[in-house]
């Protein structure tokens, strides 16, 4: 069987850890059900074809900084050349190729259906368009779908839930949405990210030993405070300090662990970025920015942390995966989606913060319950782990199943207890995120009617200048018609003047001749006189 697997993977310069992690996985788990015939998009194919030894095609190409107008345009090119396929022409050939030879497609994990990255949409509708144009199913797997989509964005992603013949959603919240946009039910799935199945090879850790020692915290954080009520100095104060806390709580190293950044160079962009910053703001000497390294070496380095703090998504994945406390800092309505999801599905809902509540100390009560509690931790980590583990391969059981065309019913997902539900901070924590997730629902609506509005005023400014440009067009026609109108005239004239003219010439010829006639008469009658 041959099957083409779509993932956001493969940049040049950047290695995206958590996207390429869900990818990583998803190759792995057909590796395990006997699919060695993979063929993966990748942005840079010949990295991704090295990094994951297996044959790699180009994506489409959708940009994010492109406008929707050339988007559209580019999904409407490749319509034309599906329509006139020849293997070696067109822009999309190699993907159109490679998906004209497979047996299915399979949309690697992502959290990328939404409008925030509709580029992506853009990408994963062109995919299911060449399916859909060979016959070819389509399956998702380990989803976030919005929680931001706007009208214009609906139609895409409809486009994409239609054709699938499963979608696996990672969190309870993508599930419940998907069946309030009509998705039939059975082919919906409530499944982990698949990147809680990746594992590590012992070179893998290997590659980390230099890392590892008797005490280590994990912390990875993004790019800046934007969703917060801070600025990018006060975030990354309270970030250091925070960390400089957990290192001296725990006599650990922190270290910092990078999940966007490049495996080639130590350029200081995306995390390994923001993570000098938190750095130089430290005051323990605990902490130390690590280089970018793999998805399945951090599976490695995390199975000895004490414990990790994150901006980041993936480490709500990796960390329980291997029994760890994972605590996430959550600065938007889209991470509070994916993060408190991924902790949820493993009890863990309540270890999900806001930025108010590490301000205001409610992180400290949580510590000091891990702290008390670490064999009860260790115990209901150990028991819902296995069961979810167990539970997604069974979901990967049944996407093989569907997509050879084999029928499979789907094992619903079973519900697991919480740990952290009868704590003291867990309430007040759900009563904050239940405020915040009201305000930024309304900052989402605000910035849609901004849009809206921003639309609404350049339709209207294009329409201001089309009117003028006609007003212009008509004005012009009726000062040509005024000439035209003035030259007719002064023709009309000009004719008359002509034709009076022509009629006084007549009458003076006219009289001339009769004068003529007269005295040749006159000059006749003489002479018969003689």
């Amino acid at each position: 069987m041959k099957i083409v697997v779509v993932g956001d993977i493969g940049w040049k310069d950047l290695y995206h850890l958590g996207d390429e992690a869900m990818t990583d996985a998803a190759i792995e788990l057909l590796r395990a059900r006997g699919i060695t015939d993979i063929t993966v998009t990748g942005g840079t194919p010949d990295i991704a074809a090295d990094f994951y030894q297996v044959p790699a095609v180009s994506r489409i190409g959708f940009v994010g900084r492109w406008s929707r107008a050339r988007m559209e345009a580019r999904l409407a090119q490749l319509d034309e050349e599906l329509a006139s396929f020849i293997d070696d022409a067109g822009e999309a050939k190699d993907a159109i190729t490679a998906i004209s030879r497979a047996d299915a497609v399979l949309i690697a994990g992502g959290g990328n259906l939404n409008s925030r990255h509709v580029q992506h949409m853009f990408e994963r509708v062109s995919m299911v368009r060449i399916a859909k144009h060979f016959g070819k199913p389509v399956a998702l797997t380990s989803q976030t779908i919005g929680p931001d989509i706007v009208d214009g964005d609906r139609a895409l992603l409809q486009e994409i839930l239609d054709y699938a013949v499963l979608i696996g959603a990672r969190e309870s919240d993508t599930r419940s949405l998907l069946l309030r946009l009509g998705v039939d039910p059975s082919k919906v799935h409530h499944c982990m990210d698949d990147a809680l199945m990746l594992t590590a090879s012992d070179a893998d850790h290997a590659a980390v030993e230099q890392y590892v020692s008797d005490r280590y915290v994990i912390g990875s954080f993004a790019g800046h405070a934007k969703g917060t009520h801070l600025d990018d100095d006060e975030y990354y104060r309270l970030l250091a300090m925070q960390l400089d806390s957990l290192g001296d709580r725990y006599d650990a190293r922190v270290l910092l662990v990078p999940h966007a950044g490049s495996l080639h160079d130590d350029r200081r962009r995306h995390d390994i970025g923001t993570h000098e910053e938190i750095l130089r703001r430290s005051r323990s000497g605990r902490l130390e920015a690590l280089p970018m390294i793999t998805a399945r070496q951090l599976v490695a380095l995390t199975k000895g942390a004490t414990l990790t703090l994150s901006s980041r998504y993936h480490p709500a994945v990796f960390g329980p995966s291997a029994g760890v406390p994972s605590l996430t800092v959550v600065p938007s309505y889209y991470s509070s989606v994916r993060m408190r999801g991924a902790l949820r599905n493993v009890g863990l809902e309540g270890f999900a913060m806001p930025v108010d509540a590490v301000e205001s100390g409610t992180m400290e009560s949580i510590l000091v319950d891990i702290d008390a509690n670490r064999q009860s931790f260790t115990d209901h980590m150990s028991t819902t782990v296995a069961a979810r583990k167990a539970e997604q391969n069974v979901w990967w059981d049944a996407i093989v199943d569907v997509l050879r065309g084999e029928g499979h019913t789907l094992v619903p997902t079973g519900d697991v207890p919480s740990w952290t539900e009868g704590l003291s901070w867990n309430a007040p924590l759900k009563a904050v995120f239940s405020v915040t997730h009201r305000l930024w629902e309304e900052e989402r609506r605000g910035r849609e009617q901004r849009a809206h509005s921003a639309e609404t005023a350049i339709a209207a400014d294009s329409a201001l200048e089309a009117a003028r440009r006609t007003e212009g067009d008509l004005r012009n026609e009726l000062k040509l018609a005024n000439e035209r109108g003035d030259l007719a005239e002064a023709g009309i004239a000009e004719r008359g003047r002509i034709i009076r003219s022509l009629r006084r010439q007549l009458t003076e010829e006219r009289s001339r001749r009769l004068v003529r006639v007269a005295d040749a008469v006159t000059s006749l009658k003489r002479a018969l006189k003689r």
